[in-house]
């Protein structure tokens, strides 16, 4: 009942906006000089230039000069920001991304697909940082799109849960442009960072050609110390039984012998260089190619005990990560007289690295058996450990449709689209000093293989039945193959794994009803399909046979189904005082069935991804934006999303009510601007924001809630003709937030656990200039 009653409140939000409910202290706007409106960005959520006005869905568009305007320099920024947003990050370049609840910790696939223009980029389908997308540096851009609920019929699998757009800004034929931005800061008990950014647009030849190259520079500081203790205590086996489940020794009083200052580095490489060409009026070529290179020098965590901003290991193991990223594309339109034809075709490549200190799991897992006394060969232990992950991954994608561009009451967008992706999973821990104990200096091993191929068809049909109300229908097929291959090896034991295939087929529909009583009003009803493919997968060490048969299996499955969504919304779109007060609200239902969902193997520390029953999503989006008079703003959102099973699954342990994991409840924010142009030379802007992101579940080895935070930045700039000078502070209150626990420094071992810590109090000054 107190669930329902929040949707109920929420929803009435929506029903004041459509009943012109809105505060009259507004009335005097008109006379405001106003900032940049928000509404009138050129979205393409519906693969058609609109605006997210016109646009009957649950759509975000926030603009290249209002993402510098909040200090956003990464997609994971944008949490907080976007309601029903949430990420589950364990680094740069290791973002998760969940919209309106539908989480996917689980399977091979997101729920949220991630396009860079018009590619899709699909995350590794392996790798223990999850499904994780691409983390470009925002820089010229021209939006970044956000685009909530299922968009199976346009966008294909891995949309169930929406979509996220990075648009960069297209060469300009004709004009020569230049932009520069350059940027230091300090974080508090850290080092100082600086980034250089750089964009030039140069005319090749008038009206035909022109040539963009974007270029950005990060070198961000770390705050997270690394010591090293030679004696390192053990953990107290009396406690649970073994030493395998006991937690962690108490090291609040245990003094490092080495200690590595702010190790947690960053350093971000990104190139992005454009070609337009437009040989006649109707068509254009647009020729692109992205490059991106992060390397950390340590993961942005810390030990949950004891809890300072230090990692404790007995060995002098670096942990260090590397994504390198090159993303080819080809993009084509010719206009015909009546519809437009459009091409798309892309080529990726993408490797990650990462490498964990794994000698404290070591431990665990053989102390048992094994008689172990120490950590050292010395003590009686089994010496250091560490484990190698590399996941190269390659995608093609290739997209045609057509577009009806005429003004009549039928419009259509048909199309065809066709993608092939590699996942290639190695990893390795070694034992260097363990051979004459264990007989294999191997303590683990993965080699694994997946192919996949998707093949589809969509289509959108429009039909205007009144100048007011309008009807849209779709439908996707699809055809998609997975195959997994490999082995397994190690003290853990293991062995080939065969050739493994899941196949799947179906249709995604969608319907769309809206009704425009006025230009500055839209309401929608809509119901639309989603769904995230099966897949095959390697089986389970057979020292997981113990937990697999306490659920009632003969054997953990090698496969899983795909998993579907039908969602139910209702919307509406709503601007007031010419414009200068503007209220959107949705208010949705999702029945997912089949979820895919990760299993737990207590005894053995293992996890595999089974379909888990039904669970129920209600929520409600809000977002308002109001232009005040003098040049001030007030703009915020609100999203809630209560997301739970319906039932008990014995096989996967969950029970009726449990939330899904990664979901906060609640996620908003709220903003205070001022933008004032003082005579002719001058502009002052500022802003004050804060956002919040609720508290959710998480799941490593086991169970783990994260409370609920709120940060809150501050941006002050003057600018006079070209150039603007900045000066912010992000989390100006310093709150330490735990962000995530991340399951690949868990090393599937109980009580070893790291919290993934957000940035601390940043004070920085920024230099823009553009001409």
């Amino acid at each position: 009942m107190r669930n329902i009653l929040k949707v109920k409140l929420l929803a009435s939000a929506m029903l004041i906006a459509d009943c012109g409910l809105a505060t009259q202290a507004l009335a005097q706007v008109n006379a405001a000089q106003p900032p940049e409106d928000t509404t009138t960005v050129v979205v393409t959520a519906e693969k058609r230039n609109s605006t997210v006005q016109k646009t009957p869905i649950a759509v975000t568009a926030i603009s290249g000069d209002q993402l510098a305007a909040r200090g956003v320099t990464s997609v994971s920024n944008l949490v907080g920001d976007v309601p029903g947003l949430s990420v589950r990050s364990s680094g740069p370049g290791q973002n998760e991304f969940t919209i309106r609840g539908l989480s996917s910790p689980a399977g091979v696939a997101p729920t949220v697909s991630f396009y860079l223009d018009e590619t899709p980029i699909n995350p590794p389908s392996g790798s223990t940082a999850g499904k994780t997308s691409i983390d470009p540096t925002i820089y010229d851009l021209a939006r970044v799109e956000v685009l909530r609920g299922p968009q199976g019929t346009l966008y294909g699998a891995s949309s169930m849960g929406g979509t996220i757009k990075f648009v960069p800004q297209a060469p300009v034929i004709g004009k020569f442009a230049t932009s520069a931005k350059v940027g230091v800061e300090a974080t508090e008990g850290g080092n100082e960072s600086t980034s250089f950014n750089g964009m030039i647009n140069i005319p090749l030849i008038d009206g035909k050609l022109a040539l963009r190259l974007v270029g950005s520079v990060v070198d961000r500081g770390g705050w997270i110390d690394r010591g090293v203790v030679n004696d390192f205590p053990l953990p107290d086996p009396s406690i649970t039984g073994s030493y395998f489940t006991a937690p962690r020794a108490d090291l609040s009083g245990v003094t490092p012998d080495k200690v590595y200052k702010n190790t947690n580095t960053v350093r971000s490489d990104t190139f992005r260089a454009a070609v337009l060409w437009q040989p006649t009026d109707r068509l254009t070529i647009t020729p692109s190619f992205f490059y991106q290179k992060i390397r950390t020098g340590a993961p942005d965590s810390y030990d949950e005990s004891p809890g300072t901003d230090v990692h404790y290991q007995p060995f002098d193991i670096k942990e260090t990560y590397g994504d390198e990223a090159k993303i080819a594309t080809v993009k084509g339109q010719y206009s015909f007289d009546d519809f437009d034809l459009n091409s798309v075709t892309s080529y990726a490549r993408r490797r990650q690295t990462q490498v964990q200190d794994s000698s404290e799991g070591l431990f665990k897992s053989n102390a048992d058996f094994e008689g172990l006394t120490g950590y050292a060969i010395a003590d009686g232990g089994l010496g250091q450990a560490s484990t190698t992950e590399s996941q190269p991954v390659t995608q093609f994608t290739q997209e045609i449709r057509l577009t009806s561009t005429t003004q009549s009451d039928f419009s259509w967008i048909v199309g065809a689209y066709y993608n092939r992706f590699t996942s290639h999973y190695q990893a390795i821990s070694i034992t260097p000093d363990a051979g004459p104990i264990l007989g294999t200096t191997v303590g683990y091993s993965a080699d694994l293989a997946d192919e996949s191929s998707e093949v589809a068809v969509f289509a959108s049909l429009g039909y205007q039945l009144t100048p007011k109300l309008k009807v849209t229908v779709g439908a996707r097929q699809y055809s998609y193959l997975d195959n997994v291959s490999g082995e397994t090896g190690g003290i853990l034991g293991g062995g080939v794994i065969d050739a493994k295939k899941a196949k799947t087929s179906g249709v995604n529909p969608s319907f769309n009803l809206s009704y425009t009583p006025s230009s500055n009003h839209l309401l929608y009803a809509s119901v639309a399909k989603g769904m995230r493919q099966g897949a095959a997968q390697p089986a389970t060490p057979h020292i997981c046979d113990a937990d697999v048969t306490a659920l009632g299996l003969s054997e953990a499955p090698t496969r899983f189904d795909p998993d579907y969504v039908w969602n139910y919304e209702l919307g509406s779109k709503n601007q007031y005082f010419n414009r200068k007060l503007t209220l959107n609200a949705a208010i949705y239902r999702m029945k997912w069935q089949g979820v895919q969902q990760y299993v737990a193997l207590p005894q053995c520390g293992f996890t595999y991804t089974d379909n888990a029953g039904e669970v129920t999503v209600n929520g409600v989006d809000f977002e308002f934006d109001a232009r005040l008079p003098a040049g001030f703003g007030l703009s915020g959102s609100v999203g809630y999303v209560d997301a739970a099973f319906d039932r008990d699954d014995p096989r996967t342990g969950t029970m009726a009510g449990d939330p899904l994991q990664n979901v906060p409840e609640w996620t908003g924010n709220v903003a205070f601007t001022y933008d004032k142009d003082f005579g002719s030379d001058y502009a002052l802007k500022a802003r004050l924001g804060a956002s919040h992101v609720g508290g959710s579940r998480v799941v490593s080895y086991d169970k783990f809630q994260l409370d609920g935070y709120t940060l809150v930045d501050g941006r002050i700039g003057i600018g006079k003709g070209k150039w603007l000078v900045s000066m912010y502070v992000d989390n100006l209150t310093n709150e330490r937030v735990v962000l995530n626990r991340p399951l690949a420094l868990t090393f599937n071992v109980p009580r070893l656990d790291r919290l993934q810590s957000s940035r601390p109090r940043t004070v920085g000054i920024e230099f823009t200039i553009k001409q």
